[in-house]
Parts: C-alpha cells; sequence; structure tokens
C-alpha cells in the first residue's frame, strides 16, 4: 500500500521531533531513501520548522552595542540639528538622525531575538545611514572649504559643519561595522577565531568553518533562572 507524501513527511518530522525530547541520541534525519521530490519537501518542511524556533542571535552582545551607539548619535545629531538648523540651514542632518535611531531600533530588535527579516532591514537601514553619511559629509567639507577660501574658517557656520562633518565620520564608521555584522549573521558566521574577525570573515568565503548552532530561547531562559536559583542558595 502506497502511502501519501503529506503523511510520510508528517509521520517523519513528528518522529524526529519525539526523538528530540525524549533525549535520545539520534542521528539526523535523512530521507536518502526517498524520491528526491519528496525528500526536497521533507527538507524544506525541516528548515521552516528550525526557523519558527525562537532563537537567540550568537552576536547578541555586538547588537547591542551597535545599537547603543547608533541610537546615541542619532538622538545627538536631532537635538543638534534643530538647535543649529538655522546656521548651518543643511538638509542632511534631519535625515540621516532619523536613520541613525530606526538603526539602533531594528539593532535592539536583533539582539533580542534571531530574525533574518529584521538583520535585512538593518543591513538596508546601515547601507542608507552609510549613504547619508558619506552625503554629510561631502556637503560639510564643501562648504568649509569654501568658507576657509574666503578667509572665513573660524565663522559660526563653519564650526557647526565642523561637528556635522565629525558626526559623519563617527557614523559612517558605525554603519560599515554594522553592515559586516549583519553580513556574517545572514551567512551564518558567527564563530570567529581571528583578532582581524570582520576582514578574515570576508576573505574567507568558505563561511562553514564559523558556523555554530544559535541557542533556543526557552532553553536559555531555563538555564538563566536555573543559575540564578543556584546563587540565591549559595548566598543563603
Amino acid at each position: 500500500m502506497k502511502m501519501e507524501k503529506n503523511d510520510l513527511k508528517s509521520l517523519m518530522i513528528i518522529n524526529h521531533q519525539s526523538s528530540n525530547q525524549n533525549g535520545l541520541n539520534h542521528q539526523p534525519l535523512t530521507a536518502t531513501s526517498l524520491s528526491p521530490a519528496i525528500r526536497k519537501d521533507v527538507s524544506v518542511d525541516l528548515i521552516g520548522y528550525q526557523l519558527n524556533v525562537a532563537q537567540i542571535w550568537p552576536c547578541r552582545s555586538c547588537g547591542l552595542m551597535l545599537g547603543i551607539c547608533h541610537l546615541l548619535s542619532g538622538i545627538i545629531l536631532l537635538i543638534f540639528d534643530i538647535v543649529t538648523n538655522n546656521i548651518s540651514e543643511t538638509a542632511f542632518a534631519m535625515t540621516a538622525s532619523l536613520s541613525f535611531i530606526v538603526c539602533g531600533i531594528f539593532s535592539f530588535i536583533s539582539a533580542r531575538r534571531l530574525d533574518r527579516p529584521a538583520q535585512l532591514l538593518l543591513l538596508s537601514f546601515s547601507i542608507f545611514s552609510l549613504a547619508m553619511s558619506i552625503t554629510m559629509f561631502v556637503d560639510s567639507a564643501a562648504l568649509i572649504n569654501n568658507n576657509c577660501d574666503q578667509n572665513n574658517c573660524h565663522g559660526a557656520v563653519s564650526n557647526v559643519h565642523v561637528v556635522l562633518l565629525c558626526f559623519a565620520l563617527i557614523e559612517f564608521t558605525i554603519s560599515f561595522v554594522t553592515m559586516i555584522v549583519c553580513f556574517r549573521s545572514l551567512r551564518q558566521a558567527y564563530r570567529v577565531r581571528k583578532a582581524s574577525s570582520p576582514y578574515s570573515t570576508l576573505i574567507e568565503g568558505h563561511y562553514d568553518a564559523f558556523y555554530i548552532t544559535p541557542r533556543i530561547l526557552e532553553n536559555h531562559k531555563k538555564s538563566s533562572k536555573c543559575r540564578s536559583v543556584s546563587s540565591n542558595d549559595q548566598k543563603f
């Protein structure tokens, strides 16, 4: 009697899940004895099941640090532009500050949970922030050079644009680092053993050497609760 394809997939997935819950040390689920079409459908279902499980981003410390840097630079630049816009009359600082703040928000979202769409959005906004930083840098540098040609290097307008130029350089660096971290995460290259980690990861080409399995969110919460309970027992 020939078994239906959907029934076969569901039985294999249920068997795989029950073996994991019972703590048995089984081999990974394979479907080499099946036809190529059924084997492809089973692998797609298993990948979808793994993606639906809440996992912790292994680069969450990087995400938190980048989120703090993006948010601080965006808020400070926004306040500075509100105060000095009547002097600088720049059209880029407001847009750049808002893009920095959005990058910080998506960094915190990615640090909370391993979410591929959030990382793609973070990568997109970091590229946009990088472009805005370059634009603001070029605009400020051109105006400063123009004022210096007119022997007005130390005027109020030049001083404000010097500060904007510094903001552009700082955010350019932060956005570039964010792009590298997002690229590593999207390529699942979480484990980096070298000191020159960003550059070595980019030129490696083969990213399987940097792969580690992310921890499940529920298991992490249980382990953190156990550690807190044990520390309280030691205090008593």
